[in-house]
This record gives structure tokens, sequence and C-alpha cells, in this order.
């Protein structure tokens, strides 16, 4: 029974209970006429059995105790868990927030900044790049002209001495 009605009901179902109804109501019942089949049954009952008797025999009172216990109780632990995903829930909005609010304001506008500063770095490093070569150049230049300076005074003091001998 406990799985046919698990298939049908899935999660919903919490499992079930048998009562005996009959038993449970001459228990519990306090207002019936002395003239009826019911009073004279309860009287019966009450007979053989005291109310509280009555009350476990027919299950009636493990009903409540499964009612109380395990439905209220499952009721509470799902709010719990309910609550405490709201309150996630909550902390996940308000981080979503704190983001966009650094992405506005700290994140964007350094990347505009950078972005601004981009044709100006750009225009730097060109310029230094530039500059760079030309120093090269020119220091090249030099060295090659102290290079033939040097070779040629060499070369004439070379002259000047086989000239000389």
């Amino acid at each position: 029974m406990n799985e046919k009605m698990k298939a049908i009901l899935g999660k919903h179902y919490e499992g079930h209970q048998i009562v005996s109804a009959q038993a449970a109501f001459y228990g519990l019942s306090s207002a019936l006429l002395p003239e009826s089949d019911f009073y004279k049954n309860k009287q019966k009952f009450l007979a053989t059995f005291k109310v509280e008797e009555l009350l476990l025999k027919s299950h009636f009172k493990q009903l409540g105790e499964f009612i109380t216990e395990a439905l209220l109780e499952n009721s509470r632990k799902k709010k719990i868990i309910e609550s405490n995903c709201n309150k996630a829930l909550e902390v996940i909005k308000k981080l979503r927030e704190t983001i966009k609010t650094t992405i506005d304001r700290q994140i964007n506008p350094t990347i505009k900044e950078i972005k601004d500063k981009q044709p100006e770095a750009r225009y730097n490093l060109d310029r230094s790049r530039n500059k760079f070569v030309s120093n090269l150049n020119n220091s090249a230049f030099k060295e090659i002209e102290r290079f033939k300076s040097d070779l040629r005074e060499k070369m004439y003091a070379y002259i000047d001495r086989g000239i000389e001998t």
C-alpha cells in the first residue's frame, strides 16, 4: 500500500495510519443521548475498556501523534528550509547589486579611462620607438665616423712611417 500511494502522490505522501473510527468515536464522544444506540454501544465499550485504552486501541492517539510529530515537524522543516532559501536568495540579490554597483562605479570608469588614454599611450610608444631608432642610427653613424677617423689616422701614420724609412 505504501509503495502504491508513494507512486501516486510522490513526495507529498507521508505514510498512512490505520484508525478504528468507531472505537475512537466511542472514546471521544461526550454528548450522546442516553436512549440512543450510540450511547448504549459506548457504555458497552467503556465497560470493557477505559477511554484512554479505547483511544490507544483505535490508534486514534497514534494518529494524533503522527500528525503532530511527523507532519507538523516536516512542515516546520520545510518552512525552515524555505526560509533559509529565501534568506540565501536575498543575499544573492544583494551580492548581485553590489557586483553591479562595483562594475558601474569602478570597473567601467577604469576601462573608459584606459580606452581614453590608449591613443596617447600608443603615440608615446611610437615617439619613444622613433627616438630610440634615431638615437641608435646617430650612435652607429658616430661610431662609423670615429672608426673612419681612427683608421685614417693609423693609415696616415703608417704611410708616414713607410715614407720616412
